[in-house]
């Protein structure tokens, strides 16, 4: 549970949270096109280069912080169709196998 959190702070903070700034500056200043004050300008921009700045910060202190899964691609002699969990040694190894014809897919956690 603490690396799915980990990997969910780091998700919202170097993925989502600089697309919505991007989108909603992109947003403002192309849609609207007229903000009153320089003053409001100068918020917007501080704003906006705030959330880059700490994107960048996130993602260089949480190296080993993975965000998305490893997977396994394997071709093996099987015709069948099915989904499989693995816990592995004590439950601490979780993964998904997937199996459709011919192919093995196995989605585990990355360490």
């Amino acid at each position: 549970m603490k690396k799915f959190l980990r990997s969910l702070i780091k998700i919202i903070f170097v993925v989502v949270q600089p697309i919505l700034a991007t989108v909603t500056f992109a947003a403002i200043v192309f849609n609207d096109g007229f903000i009153s004050t320089p003053l409001v300008w100068t918020g917007l921009i501080l704003s906006y280069f705030t959330v880059l700045i700490l994107a960048i910060i996130v993602y260089y202190y949480l190296p080993r912080v993975s965000m998305l899964p490893k997977f396994d691609i394997e071709f093996l002699p099987l015709v069948g169709i099915g989904i499989g969990v693995d816990l592995g040694y004590h439950g601490k190894d979780f993964s998904v196998i997937i199996f459709i014809p011919f192919v093995s897919l196995e989605i585990k956690q990355q360490v």
